[in-house]
């Protein structure tokens, strides 16, 4: 850091009173053995909070992004009921994962890798409940499709992962508003939509808000089946509940 005169002297330079400078005092050191003074320490402390406070987004982000399926997961299986969950929506999200897996292992990206393979495996797990054939298929043709998207250049393989993902979550959002949706899970879509708002705030954080582009479109799109699916649960209830009453009644009145 320059001196009060506009001259920039060495920590070595500088005798235990702060004479390095002409006048004596260099504010960003201290005047004892030439440690660094309160101005540098100050922003050493602020990067190192930084470096921090991203670190928890991105651990909270990818839990988020692997969390997400096993909802409807549990639901279907629990529930045995999969009304309204489109397999072609799922089929999607795992096609954009196994891209992303592919994208990491080619581009040697230890936390894609991670990510994607959790979440793949989740999805793949919907897909099986829902009586998917096609998946080994669509793992592999979406493994040597990236692979060879990757060959060309990394970002052609990169703008085709985030064009599908900004379209991903369609499929789903049109089945849940035109059909009966009791068997989608509320909670994977409010995974989802807390997934893409820390995405977008990590993507800020790192000044880099374009790598965040595609949840701009996931975030609405997740929220909007959210609510589909929570004003689905009340209204399947008062189906069974009718259904019921109207079974004691049948058996009530005389044959």
């Amino acid at each position: 850091m320059p001196c009060a005169g506009g001259s920039r002297r060495s920590p070595a330079s500088r005798d235990h009173s702060g004479a390095g400078c002409p006048g004596g005092f260099d504010p960003a050191w201290n005047t004892v053995e030439g440690t660094v003074g309160p101005a540098v320490i100050r922003e050493g402390r602020f990067l190192g909070e930084h470096m921090r406070v991203l670190l928890l987004v991105e651990v909270l982000a990818a839990l988020l992004t692997v969390a997400r399926t096993w909802p409807q997961f549990l639901r279907i299986v629990i529930r045995k009921d999969s009304t309204g969950v489109s397999a072609f929506a799922w089929g999607l999200v795992m096609t954009a994962h196994v891209g992303w897996l592919m994208y990491g292992i080619q581009d040697h990206v230890l936390l894609l890798i991670v990510v994607n393979a959790l979440a793949a495996s989740g999805c793949a797990a919907i897909m099986l409940r829902l009586g998917s054939v096609r998946l080994v298929g669509l793992v592999i043709g979406t493994s040597l499709a990236a692979w060879a998207l990757y060959s060309i250049s990394n970002g052609v393989l990169l703008s085709a992962v985030v064009g599908l993902s900004l379209v991903m979550f369609l499929p789903q959002a049109v089945k849940v508003s035109r059909a009966p949706h009791e068997g989608v899970s509320p909670v994977t879509w409010a995974l989802s939509a807390v997934s893409s708002m820390t995405w977008i705030l990590w993507s800020f954080m790192v000044s880099r808000p374009a790598l965040a582009a595609a949840h701009y479109v996931m975030l609405p799109t997740a929220l909007l089946i959210m609510i589909r699916a929570m004003r689905g649960a009340p209204l399947a209830l008062s189906d069974s509940v009718r259904q019921t009453g109207s079974g004691a009644m049948s058996l009530e009145s005389p044959s």
